[in-house]
């Protein structure tokens, strides 16, 4: 009867421990999008934020002069294009890359993700469990067990519910490391820009108008930049936008868009004429470059009554005129 009993226990924590190792693993796979996925719905994915994994294949040197381009091949043979402001990949390296995915009109409607997080993938293909000192071998034959020992069965069972437990803390190991490795995530919203590095001491204080959302830091928090938008239409509560250089950020970029943000980096615009990506300001070489995400059907933006555009870009100077659907910012270099 004893043996029965630990026999039904150890069954059960076996069951127990694979079916977790499996969640594990399947939740992960999950989380990962297929470029042919991609490839064969472009349009319903347009401006929606995928995270993908595979192999970098080949780095484009651009004409551009804060845009690049790579090709990441993924697990499933797919190849895409990745278009990044950041430094150059590796090729032959693994990255899991977020970003939007984007159609360019320009060449024939090809497809590319506007790479906006990208982490190096070491040795995760799969979870491993931790090295033992030796392989524990279960022999085919047994002794009978001692007068009051464990059955055969029980022997048996104890030995599947160790190796069991041991993957189990491998899965649990390799999800610790890729915590580890990481960079915090957004505050879930479509653009997947992740939250800066660096957390202000106090948090972040929300000013929020008729249709524009902003975070304005308490002072002596972050560096303030040089150069602003003034708002002269669309919101009569925000009257001036500041940009910040988040600690971390090489380049200090500020996106707008309908969909949230991170604070600090991200201006909200709510009306609907304004796409959910509509636009990034990039400080580089200290002039602030605008670069057009909308698409010139939908909701384009406009720099002096001119349209840029997708993936257009424009220098700004003193007392450019900027329009982003129904609001409308002047542009102060000081």
């Amino acid at each position: 009867m004893v043996d029965r009993r630990y026999a039904t226990w150890l069954r059960a924590a076996a069951t127990l421990a694979v079916g977790l190792l499996v969640s594990g693993a399947v939740a992960h796979a999950q989380t990962l999008t297929k470029v042919r996925d991609i490839r064969a719905n472009p349009r319903g994915y347009a401006n929606e934020v995928v995270t993908i994994e595979g192999f970098a294949t080949q780095w484009v040197e651009s004409t551009a002069t804060t845009t690049s381009f790579y090709f990441l091949k993924d697990d499933w043979g797919g190849v895409i294009k990745l278009r990044t402001s950041r430094e150059k990949p590796m090729v032959g390296t693994r990255y899991r890359v977020t970003g939007p995915v984007g159609i360019d009109v320009a060449q024939h409607n090809d497809v590319f993700i506007s790479e906006e997080m990208r982490i190096e993938v070491r040795d995760e293909s799969a979870p491993q469990a931790p090295a033992v000192a030796a392989p524990i071998v279960v022999p085919t034959e047994m002794p009978e067990p001692a007068p009051g020992g464990l059955s055969k069965e029980s022997v048996i069972l104890i030995v599947a519910i160790v190796a069991a437990v041991a993957l189990l803390i491998g899965l649990v190991a390799w999800l610790a490391r890729s915590r580890r490795q990481a960079p915090p995530t957004g505050l879930g919203d479509d653009l997947g820009s992740g939250l800066p590095s660096a957390v202000p001491e106090a948090p972040p204080q929300i000013v929020e108008g008729r249709t524009i959302k902003i975070f304005a830091p308490p002072p002596g928090t972050l560096k303030i930049l040089p150069g602003r938008f003034e708002v002269v239409a669309g919101d009569d509560t925000v009257k001036e936008i500041r940009f910040y250089r988040v600690k971390g950020q090489s380049t200090p970029e500020v996106t707008f868009g309908r969909a949230a943000g991170a604070p600090f980096t991200h201006v909200q615009l709510k009306p609907m004429t304004v796409s959910s990506r509509q636009a990034k300001l990039t400080f580089i070489n200290n002039q602030w470059i605008l670069t057009n995400f909308a698409s010139e059907a939908s909701n384009p933006t406009r720099v002096n009554g001119m349209e840029l555009p997708a993936e257009g870009q424009a220098a700004l100077k003193e007392g450019d005129r900027i329009e982003m659907g129904e609001v409308t910012f002047l542009f102060h270099a000081s």
